[in-house]
């Protein structure tokens, strides 16, 4: 990411779960009504044509690209991270975590929809200064009082200790936490993700952590080659690069090295089944990454 710019990524990732509410049928798989206006569009009308705008761009750069069917393949793993991400998170605060950290929180609006979030929980939202300084801009347009719901706490992920970043705003590495990390991985070196995964697997009491992750070239489905064309070609003129993608059989057990006890990794063909089954719309999950949930639950 380039100094000083915000991510690009956090941007179309909020316009994605906008779309959804937007332009897709019912029911909606995510429905996120804070991510309209943390895009920075005051109504549907200023949204369409700024989502016309954006396709008519990309055709001009992928004359060759299916842009719109790209569009909708990549909304719907969008929206179906953060769905599944929020259900498990739910499950946790039933179990009784009391921290919830949102790594790399782009305009993630889980902290300000989800009551049990607010009632319950400390939430930590980490990010890259310049992509937070864009959403607390946009939070205190929405609405000032957003900005009490949450610690936020600005990081570098590949220069910057997490945990000690943490830790100096109040969080607590003896209590039971839930980790969201969306969108992220698929920027980050190996040595960022795994110290991060670490750094989880060692803390003292429950802990889980959700993110997903680019699959190797080969396992990508061939319908969806051209998204992760449109995606990789896109993310490095921006600068945000995506790195090699792993093997599920070989990531599940690098991450139960770490010492969780628990790791849980759904294929598209699962979440196709569980989230996208007999839709109006004809959205479909693509075959471009999967879904890992890790737990540690044993006292250290």
């Amino acid at each position: 990411m380039q100094p000083g710019t915000r991510s690009f990524t956090a941007d179309l990732a909020a316009m994605m779960r906008a779309a959804h509410v937007v332009m897709d049928d019912e029911p909606k798989i995510l429905d996120d009504k804070f991510a309209l206006k943390l895009c920075g569009l005051p109504d549907s009308a200023t949204f369409h044509t700024v989502m016309a705008g954006m396709e008519q761009n990309l055709s001009s750069k992928f004359p060759d690209l299916p842009v719109k069917t790209i569009l909708e393949a990549v909304r719907s793993g969008i929206i179906v991270r953060s769905r599944i991400a929020e259900q498990r998170l739910i499950e946790a605060i039933e179990r009784g975590i009391s921290q919830y950290v949102i790594l790399g929180a782009g305009l993630d609006s889980s902290a300000y929809r989800l009551a049990e979030v607010a009632n319950k929980l400390h939430v930590f939202e980490v990010d890259f200064p310049a992509t937070q300084q864009w959403k607390l801009a946009r939070l205190k347009e929405v609405d000032p009082q957003l900005l009490e719901l949450a610690t936020f706490v600005s990081v570098d992920f590949e220069k910057e200790s997490l945990f000690e970043r943490l830790t100096q705003h109040g969080f607590d590495p003896a209590k039971p936490t839930f980790f969201s990390w969306l969108g992220v991985v698929w920027y980050l070196s190996d040595d960022a993700i795994f110290t991060t995964l670490e750094n989880i697997a060692s803390l003292e009491c429950d802990s889980e952590v959700v993110f997903e992750y680019p699959i190797t070239t080969e396992l990508v489905y061939p319908v969806d080659r051209q998204v992760m064309e449109m995606l990789t070609q896109t993310g490095a003129e921006r600068g945000e690069p995506f790195r090699a993608g792993f093997d599920p059989a070989d990531l599940t057990r690098r991450v139960k090295e770490l010492g969780f006890d628990t790791v849980e990794d759904l294929p598209p063909a699962r979440m196709q089944e569980l989230y996208f089954q007999n839709r109006a719309d004809k959205l479909r999950m693509p075959g471009i990454g999967h879904f890992m949930s890790a737990r540690r639950t044993a006292a250290r």
